[in-house]
């Protein structure tokens, strides 16, 4: 059995965006169902590991990857991580 072979209508990711988007992308069209969502909480940006949500937005749309990126909350407070 493999992931390979499960489609899902919903994947949620939680701080795990890295630098490595290729991969991430290939494992996600792997396994989503084609009206399915696929909902992201990371930082815009890691610093000293690189990677992040605007990059990451940027290598899909570079990709032509079927998906369609928005923002759905962005934290701006002063205090948090960005």
């Amino acid at each position: 059995m493999y992931l390979s072979d499960y489609f899902f209508a919903q994947v949620a990711l939680d701080e795990s965006i890295s630098s490595s988007y290729r991969k991430l992308l290939n494992v996600l069209e792997s396994c989503i169902e084609l009206h399915g969502r696929i909902l992201v909480a990371a930082k815009r940006y890691y610093f000293g590991v690189g990677g992040g949500t605007t990059s990451f937005i940027d290598f899909i749309e570079k990709a032509k990857s079927p998906f369609i990126c928005k923002t759905i909350v962005s934290i701006t407070d002063g205090e948090s991580n960005i």
